[in-house]
């Protein structure tokens, strides 16, 4: 997986990260749940409860299935309250998900995905 943040906090200054893993679960990605079911790749985006922009009232989405070589890309955005402080931060998260059995350092850059998932909520 590769990361790369932005931040208010770094004047959105890019950090990047790169991991390589062998269990999804290790790559503790908020709100997705991904898994290998029958040669394919299957994807739930969990709604954060938190969020106060939620678009949507359902807890979850199955996102299409992704068949080797193929890939997706996930877009949404939030609104979120911190309980103890009453902080509040932006967030917009934007996932690449793909299949590949030989590696592509540039695979999102020169192919499309096969299917796109937005919920951007308009922000206040």
């Amino acid at each position: 997986m590769h990361l790369a943040t932005y931040s208010e906090w770094t004047q959105f200054e890019r950090s990047d990260r790169n991991l390589c893993v062998s269990d999804f679960k290790k790559l503790d990605i908020r709100d997705l749940d991904i898994l290998i079911v029958n040669d394919e790749l299957q994807i739930r985006y969990h709604r954060d409860g938190n969020n106060a922009a939620r678009t949507s009232p359902l807890p979850f989405t199955d996102l299409p299935a992704i068949k080797l070589n193929e890939w997706i890309r996930l877009r949404y955005n939030g609104r979120y309250v911190h309980r103890s402080t009453g902080n509040w931060w932006y967030e917009q998260s934007c996932y690449n998900i793909g299949w590949f059995d030989s590696f592509d350092a540039d695979v999102f850059l020169t192919t499309s995905p096969i299917n796109r998932f937005e919920e951007i909520a308009v922000l206040h």
